[in-house]
């Protein structure tokens, strides 16, 4: 895991992190040992990804992003960032996974979440700390680069655990040396080089860093069956690390589509034969469409559920379109005719559809009751702009490989369906590959607990891509 970059927000003055974990290749952990998925446990010794010298750890804020021995972080600094310039973004694939993991709006706003997981960018502070006084103005935390994330590379599974605290603050006095925005840090017509005299200003002293509270959420490649899994579990009630463990709004307008939505064989989907995968993608469809009207059209649609798409549902439908029969509109207007009750019963929505259970027929204003109304900025034109997706029209064009809602999110936030048809391998089965998915809202936790939280997530990851 590798700490990517450190950005500010506007507003809530968060302190952003990326957290990456690349297949198969130890990387280090912050703080705690070096791995890769599935290595933690049979790591040895720890790396930082830090510039750990001795002025690092004699600085509050350093020695909170580094740890290990001195060996290692050595060798980090010999190796690191090999081949790559400063500020590149190594995690491209090409024109359709063209949009960053987690970035958003273009060039002002498309860098707000840090490099690549698997990427070689180490701790953003520069060895230039004022040691009689590190919180004053004359302390600098330097190179903090606003770099675009992406996929893998490679395509191996990696595991992308970003946290973000309003308990940290960077400020930069001077004109035009950079542009504090909401979760991004934009240089504007500054050189690069002129960008490296961040202070901190937030916290205020040194012993209330261990004290931080760190909000933080999960971006991995995830079987559709395991999406499936999670959304059963949201209604059990069951814990996951991959969940919010609270009773937050998201996670109770989360949809699970069951074998008991299929009660009236729609489209020939009979309960006995559609599969999880199926239901999985399901599960996510009917989950945004049953709660379009709750949300306010400024917001992105990422609000709307704990587990959010990062590959646009045209992609995610072409790995499960074999499972599904007939017609995906009229399939999901009739799922939309149900709702969950307790474990695994449904009750029939009379708010949506005539008929009953077993003969639902979905009313004709199906397609204004799921209307995702959405109002932004186009992020080229820099314009107003507002999208209406439609049931019917999403639908249809997701076959024609056009997915209009993650159109649609693109003048808000770019985070739904942002990374296009971006998939990375299942966990030791190269030839399987999964849709991306952010876990939002997960909760918070002080640095002492990074290591066993992401070795807790880790877990979770592999059991769900071993068992789906």
């Amino acid at each position: 895991m590798r700490l990517s970059r450190l950005v500010t927000t506007q507003v809530a003055l968060c302190l952003l992190c990326l957290f990456l974990l690349s297949a198969f290749m130890p990387t280090s952990a912050l703080p705690g040992r070096g791995k890769g998925i599935g290595s933690h446990r049979s790591s040895s010794g720890s790396r930082s990804s830090s510039h750990s010298t001795t002025s690092d750890k004699k600085h509050g804020l350093g020695s909170l992003f580094s740890s290990g021995d001195k060996k290692d972080d050595k060798k980090d600094k010999s190796t690191s960032g090999k081949g790559r310039k400063p500020g590149s973004s190594p995690g491209r694939q090409g024109k359709d996974d063209s949009r960053g993991r987690g970035s958003s709006r273009g060039s002002s706003r498309g860098s707000n979440r840090g490099s690549s997981r698997g990427s070689s960018h180490s701790n953003p502070f520069s060895d230039r700390f004022d040691l009689d006084n590190p919180f004053s103005d004359a302390h600098a935390a330097g190179d903090i680069f606003a770099v675009e994330d992406g996929p893998t590379k490679d395509k191996k599974p990696g595991i992308g655990v970003e946290f973000e605290s309003s308990g940290v603050k960077f400020a930069n006095p001077q004109p035009f040396k950079g542009k504090k925005g909401a979760e991004t840090v934009t240089i504007g017509k500054a050189k690069q080089k002129h960008c490296q005299k961040w202070t901190v200003e937030k916290p205020a002293n040194e012993g209330a860093i261990a004290n931080i509270g760190w909000q933080y959420q999960v971006t991995v490649p995830m079987p559709l069956g395991a999406i499936h899994d999670l959304f059963r579990k949201a209604r059990s009630g069951e814990n996951t690390p991959l969940l919010p463990g609270t009773k937050m709004a998201s996670k109770g307008r989360m949809i699970w589509v069951n074998k008991n939505f299929f009660q009236a064989n729609p489209e020939g989907n009979s309960p006995d034969q559609i599969t999880p995968d199926a239901m999985g993608f399901l599960s996510l469809v009917v989950s945004y469409a049953k709660n379009a009207e709750t949300r306010n059209p400024e917001e992105s649609p990422k609000m709307l559920t704990p587990i959010m798409p990062r590959t646009d549902f045209a992609s995610i439908y072409n790995d499960v379109k074999s499972d599904i029969k007939g017609d995906l509109y009229k399939l999901v207007s009739v799922l939309l005719c149900y709702k969950n009750d307790e474990g695994d019963e449904v009750e029939f929505d009379s708010m949506a559809c005539d008929g009953d259970a077993k003969n639902p027929k979905p009313k004709k204003s199906m397609d204004e009751t799921t209307e995702l109304h959405l109002k932004g900025e186009n992020p080229e034109t820099e314009r107003p702009e507002e999208h209406r997706v439609r049931l019917k029209e999403w639908m249809n064009g997701l076959p024609r490989g056009q997915d209009i809602l993650a159109r649609g999110d693109a003048v808000i936030d770019g985070q739904v369906g942002g990374l296009k048809s971006a998939h990375e391998e299942v966990y030791r089965d190269s030839k399987r590959l999964v849709p991306l998915f952010e876990f939002r809202n997960l909760g918070s936790v002080q640095a002492s607990g990074f290591k066993r939280l992401v070795e807790k997530i880790e877990d979770a990851v592999l059991d769900y891509h071993k068992r789906f």
